[in-house]
């Protein structure tokens, strides 16, 4: 997947500062338990790292990723599941 270092080195590292960075402050402010926020993709990722034709996440169009934090969700809880990859 030739957009994986990409994503890697200049997409996803702003994400990963700026959605902590938000929860944090929703936090201070205390207004995280009152804010439902929620970030989701359009596909899944299979859960591994393939390496042809190169270096990156396949989509997994079976599986849809949801994150969702604050708004009185419980915390570091996984729902669902998925089939097994061959």
């Amino acid at each position: 997947m030739k957009n994986f270092p990409n994503h890697k080195n200049f997409l996803l590292p702003p994400m990963e500062r700026a959605i902590p960075a938000l929860l944090d402050d929703l936090q201070d402010r205390g207004l995280l338990k009152d804010t439902l926020n929620v970030m989701t993709c359009k596909f899944g990722r299979v859960p591994k790292i393939t390496k042809v034709p190169l270096p990156g996440y396949e989509h997994w169009d079976a599986l849809q990723s949801v994150f969702p934090a604050g708004g009185g969700v419980q915390k570091e809880r996984g729902i669902g599941s998925s089939d097994k990859i061959d």
